[in-house]
């Protein structure tokens, strides 16, 4: 963001990273740049997720949906036209830059529905925000009611001096003014910097950027009322739910015992009784995949001693047995395995660490 001052990065709980800066004489397609470069990403990456998801499957799939579900309720919600969303600036760059006091209506009016949105919902922090909203009223009427005045006068303020200069001599020669310590006057001129230098919107410019805007918002709600209707009533279960039903219409299982019967050798198939393991433990077919990994495991039997084909034989079973001291005897096997592991296979010993602990804390 060239030119930009102030820049300032930070995370609001629940919505996300928000940016904020400033540039006085910011055009009008500028900051509507700048606004919709936020949520227009996040709304494409979630939907890149989405799709993606069908054609993956097990823990990558679920991940995938719920961080594309997630990217776009978040970041549809940062479009809605309500002050401080960015959709709500969209809507004040387009609408409002004209005319300062409709502006100070329209925080108004953002603030009301929030609170109301948050008490519906029972949103603490809908609310908060609704409420901040309504307690900066009075200062954007006296800044609206300076910016407008400023305005009025007629003076040249395409300088940012200039325009400062103007902003306090209105300030001075105001009654309400008289009321306003120095620093609360300093504010107030800075506040109202923005209003008074920012180029107003022409009429084909806030046409093409409601239209834009409308496109951007509408997209998404059209995408949603496409899909198949206990698919969008569902909501990301029933996309899981969907995916996983695609996946099922893919080719049939595998023939592993053709594969592991034309294995050349001990390491090949192994290597084929794990694959088949992973393939059944992922479709949830946990009775199958804890036969290949027996297998695999008997398998290893013939290899030479510390061979941690063993270990990784072994943290497969365990993490497929039904019986949670069964998976302890097995990850203290594969522990006992590890004992003189060297430095990337020191990698494995963290792992089982960390599965032995999870047991214990599942057990107490």
């Amino acid at each position: 963001m060239p030119c930009y001052r102030d820049l300032n990065v930070f995370f609001i709980p629940f919505l996300g990273a928000a940016a904020t800066g400033r540039k006085d004489d910011a055009t009008p397609w500028q900051r509507l740049f700048v606004y919709l470069a936020g949520p227009v990403p996040g709304l494409i990456l979630g939907a890149v997720c989405i799709h993606y998801a069908f054609e993956t499957t097990g823990e990558v799939q679920s991940w995938l949906i719920q961080f594309g579900a997630l990217a776009l309720a978040l970041n549809f919600f940062n479009l809605l036209p309500f002050l401080p969303l960015d959709g709500g600036r969209v809507v004040e760059t387009l609408l409002f830059t004209r005319f300062p006091r409709l502006r100070v209506a329209f925080v108004a009016v953002s603030s009301a529905l929030l609170m109301a949105g948050g008490f519906y919902t029972g949103d603490w922090l809908l609310i908060l925000i609704g409420a901040l909203l309504a307690f900066a009223l009075p200062a954007d009427l006296r800044v609206a009611r300076l910016a407008q005045a400023v305005r009025l006068s007629g003076v040249n303020v395409a300088e940012r001096k200039r325009a400062l200069r103007s902003l306090f001599g209105v300030l001075a020669r105001s009654g309400r003014a008289a009321k306003l310590n120095f620093p609360q006057r300093v504010q107030t001129a800075k506040a109202a910097l923005p209003l008074v230098m920012q180029r107003v919107p022409r009429p084909l410019e806030t046409l093409a950027g409601m239209a834009l805007y409308v496109f951007i918002i509408a997209a998404p709600v059209a995408a949603f009322y496409a899909m198949d209707p206990e698919v969008r009533i569902g909501g990301p279960e029933v996309i899981l739910d969907a995916a996983m039903h695609d996946r099922a219409a893919s080719p049939p299982t595998p023939d592993w015992e053709a594969r592991v019967a034309a294995a050349p050798d001990a390491a090949a198939r192994w290597q084929v009784l794990l694959d088949a393991g992973l393939w059944h433990e992922e479709a949830e077919e946990y009775a199958a995949a804890r036969g290949y990994y027996k297998r695999a495991f008997e398998v290893t039997e013939g290899f030479a001693a510390g061979d941690l084909r063993a270990v990784d034989a072994l943290i497969a079973r365990a993490r497929v047995t039904e019986h949670p001291a069964r998976a302890v005897e097995f990850y203290n096997e594969a522990m006992a395995a590890l004992s003189d592991a060297q430095g990337r296979d020191r990698l494995r010993v963290a792992d089982v660490l960390e599965a032995l602990y999870l047991l214990q804390t599942d057990a107490s």
